[in-house]
C-alpha cells in the first residue's frame, strides 16, 4: 500500500499549466509508493473520481474578494490568493501533522502558494516551491514578497498595466536588490 509515513501534500495552483504539472507529480510519487494528499482550493478543483482512490483530497477555502478575482490585476489576485491561504492551510497541515501514523514528509506547492511553503517550514515540515512555467515567471514569483515589501504590490489606482510596465519595474526592483 502507498504510504506507511510516506505521506506528500501536493498544494497545486488552481490556474491552467499549474495544477496539471504538479498533479502529475503526485502521480509519479503515488507510483513510487508515497501516499498522496492533494490540498486544493473550490476553484477548479480536481475531480476525485479521476484520480487512484486512496488519494486524499482536503479543501481549502480562500476567500479572495470577489471583485479582486474578476480583476485584471493578475499581480494583485496571485498576491492575494496567496495571503489568503495562509490560515486554511496552516489548519489543514497542522490537522494531517496530528493525524496518527500520517508522517507527512513534505509539501510541494506551486510557487504561487509562498505563504504555504512558508508555513510549511515554520511547521518543521520540508517544503519544496515548483515553478511550473518558465525560468522568467519563476523570478517574477520570487520577487513577489519584495514587491510587495516595497509597495509596488498589489497596484493601486489604476485598473489596468500593461504586462510591459510591470516586468520594468520588476527588474528594478530585483536589480536594486541585488545591488
Amino acid at each position: 500500500m502507498a504510504g506507511d509515513g510516506r505521506r506528500v501534500v501536493v498544494f497545486p495552483f488552481p490556474f491552467h499549466g499549474h495544477a496539471t504539472p504538479l498533479l502529475r507529480l503526485a502521480s509519479v510519487l503515488h507510483t513510487r509508493g508515497f501516499a498522496v494528499t492533494i490540498f486544493h482550493t473550490e476553484l477548479r478543483a480536481p475531480d476525485p473520481a479521476e484520480y487512484p482512490a486512496d488519494y486524499r483530497f482536503v479543501p481549502l477555502r480562500v476567500d479572495v474578494p470577489p471583485e479582486l478575482m474578476a480583476s485584471e490585476d493578475i499581480a494583485g489576485m496571485v498576491t492575494a490568493m496567496s495571503e489568503y491561504s495562509e490560515a486554511p492551510f496552516k489548519e489543514r497541515l497542522t490537522a494531517a501533522l496530528a493525524e496518527e501514523g500520517a508522517g507527512v514528509r513534505c509539501v510541494i506547492a506551486d510557487v504561487a502558494w509562498y505563504k504555504a511553503l512558508s508555513v510549511s517550514s515554520a511547521l518543521g515540515v520540508p517544503a519544496m516551491g515548483v515553478m511550473t512555467a518558465s525560468a522568467a515567471n519563476y523570478r517574477v514569483y520570487m520577487a513577489y514578497p519584495m514587491l510587495i515589501e516595497k509597495g509596488y504590490l498589489p497596484v493601486q489606482g489604476m485598473q489596468i498595466i500593461s504586462g510591459l510596465v510591470l516586468c520594468i519595474m520588476i527588474h528594478h526592483a530585483i536589480r536594486r536588490t541585488k545591488s
